[in-house]
């Protein structure tokens, strides 16, 4: 490789690098920003069935949601994004549940709500026995 073209990768790494930096920091989401768009990894089983644990989700950093949608939300308390179903939406709040949870996760402020899940992608591990055994013997849900 030149050195030209080793000076121009250096320079695009260092630009991709600050608008990643700048958008998970500096803007008020807390999630990668990337032209409106962010994949997660999700670490729980609290959607099972339709998201299971390693999964990714894509999501759509946006405010438009309504009841029935998958949205990921800032849990101030946890300082974690939680990714659950709207089951009914008030004045300034909205009130999530997961899908295998008993119990929904009370008021949620509108404002805390980060982006809509619009792609689930299945973890490859899914279509292994191994995965089969961590749900049944690791998976808290």
């Amino acid at each position: 490789m030149t050195e030209k073209a080793s000076k121009v990768i250096t320079w695009v790494m260092i630009i991709i690098g600050l608008y990643l930096f700048s958008s998970l920091y500096l803007a008020k989401h807390h999630m990668y920003n990337i032209f409106g768009y962010s994949i997660m990894f999700v670490a729980s089983g609290s959607m099972y069935p339709e998201i299971y644990t390693g999964d990714l989700v894509v999501v759509k950093i946006n405010d438009e949601y309504t009841v029935g949608d998958v949205v990921t939300y800032y849990n101030e308390y946890s300082e974690k994004l939680i990714t659950h179903r709207v089951i009914y939406e008030l004045t300034d709040s909205i009130v999530t549940k997961g899908d295998y949870n008993k119990s929904n996760d009370g008021e949620i402020p509108k404002e805390s709500v980060e982006a809509k899940v619009i792609k689930v992608i299945p973890m490859p591990l899914r279509l292994l026995p191994i995965q089969q055994v961590f749900d049944k013997y690791m998976n808290p849900w």
